[in-house]
């Protein structure tokens, strides 16, 4: 697995870096204003999250409560790549490299993380968590950002038709 997910990284930062920039065309301007616009509202969920609880564990053991807020360290590195995944977005749909694939798949790793994490079994098995608004808060932001990177995806599409073929998307 160690092997595999630096291969899988090297492999996305080769792909990204055969996508070639363009200068966008004045139609697709309205597109662009909507992935920005699905990307702020996705980056505005993840600000918000932050000042959330993510998940609260109830470990039977030791008898204690175990509490995650958006200020801990894996809450801010999810919303860290969340936020770098909407900038790539936006940035893919106004003619830079489209590194949003690659942002957005390291960004979903992490969220599936943290829900992992929210079960309580990287705590103990006997442990029982359960999700907080933060978590979700942060899900649904991810999830924006990811359709904004989709419609940016189509843009680039768009403009490819555009300007005849050439190399990557």
């Amino acid at each position: 697995m160690f092997v595999i997910l630096p291969a899988l990284l090297i492999v996305g930062v080769l792909l990204t870096l055969r996508t070639r920039r363009f200068t966008p065309h004045p139609s697709l301007a309205p597109v662009r204003a909507v992935v920005a616009g699905l990307a702020g509202a996705g980056a505005l969920l993840l600000a918000v999250s932050v000042s959330q609880v993510w998940w609260v564990i109830d470990d039977r053991e030791a008898d204690e409560v175990l509490t995650t807020r958006g200020t801990s360290a894996i809450a801010l590195l999810t919303v860290g790549f969340g936020l770098v995944a909407a900038g790539a977005a936006v940035a893919a749909a106004c003619g830079r490299r489209n590194w949003a694939p690659l942002a957005l798949a390291l960004t979903w790793f992490w969220v599936l993380v943290d829900w992992y994490a929210s079960t309580g079994e990287f705590h103990d098995i006997d442990s029982v968590g359960r999700s907080r608004p933060g978590l979700r808060l942060m899900t649904w932001g991810v999830l924006l950002i990811t359709v904004a990177a989709v419609v940016a995806a189509l843009a680039r599409r768009a403009e490819r038709r555009r300007a005849g073929p050439g190399p990557g998307l």
